[in-house]
């Protein structure tokens, strides 16, 4: 499963009405209806959707034992890609592009990137608005997606029982540094791709050992790939589930 993939314009007229309006951001539900049932809520990258990563439930969880909720960034970036796409934060493409091409993939560890903090507001009325529990529910994310977790965790109102980072960054790093009560005794499962061209390797073994430091379990899964979520990884993810 290559999750950097962006429907076309056509594909997304046909299927943006399927998405529901919670709490101010679009997105679609999969899963177990019960009320009780855990919920796993994945955030998708730059430039996706929420039917990105929409197969993931139905892959990890055959079951049906999580009720699975895929959020939509705000953002409408479709002017700039030139087909349908949604970002949680902005980017400078031509910034971006220069960064992959000269300095090894675009590295965080030591900015907060503009719009960050509006994001995180909009997601977390999102998770109000969808009743998230973090004594027993998950959140999930891919590329910018998964930073966005991370920042998610910062502000929950208590840890996160597990969470799942798919080729992620460390984002402000000294920022993050006094959340340990937030991330202490956390699960973790993360994964990357030792050819990332987008987010270098070095980046997630810094939110790694970032997230170890602050006492989370961190199940850190390394691929001969590049900015992807392979099969691999989504087998090892399922044990992680344990679904």
């Amino acid at each position: 499963m290559n999750c950097s993939a962006e429907a076309t314009i056509h594909e997304f007229m046909f299927e943006r009405n399927q998405l529901e309006n919670v709490g101010g951001l679009d997105c679609l539900r999969w899963g177990a209806t019960d009320s009780s049932a855990p919920k796993i809520v994945i955030m998708h990258g730059y430039g996706a959707s929420a039917f990105d990563l929409f197969d993931l439930g139905q892959v990890l969880d055959p079951k049906q034992s999580f009720s699975w909720v895929f959020p939509q960034g705000h953002l409408d970036i479709s002017q700039q890609m030139l087909m349908a796409g949604y970002a949680w934060f902005p980017i400078d493409a031509v910034a971006a592009q220069q960064a992959i091409e000269q300095n090894g993939g675009l590295k965080y560890a030591h900015l907060r990137p503009a719009g960050i903090d509006e994001a995180v507001d909009r997601c977390m009325k999102f998770l109000k608005a969808i009743d998230f529990n973090p004594a027993q529910d998950l959140l999930g994310g891919f590329s910018q997606g998964s930073m966005m977790c991370i920042e998610l965790q910062r502000k929950l109102p208590g840890p996160l029982k597990k969470l799942l980072i798919f080729s992620g960054s460390i984002v402000d790093k000294q920022g993050l540094e006094p959340c340990r009560s937030q991330f202490e005794g956390a699960e973790v499962f993360q994964s990357h791709g030792t050819f990332d061209e987008v987010l270098p390797m070095s980046g997630a073994e810094v939110l790694r050992d970032s997230l170890l430091e602050m006492g989370s379990n961190v199940r850190f899964e390394e691929f001969r790939g590049g900015h992807e979520i392979p099969m691999q990884v989504l087998q090892s993810c399922r044990s992680f589930l344990g679904s």
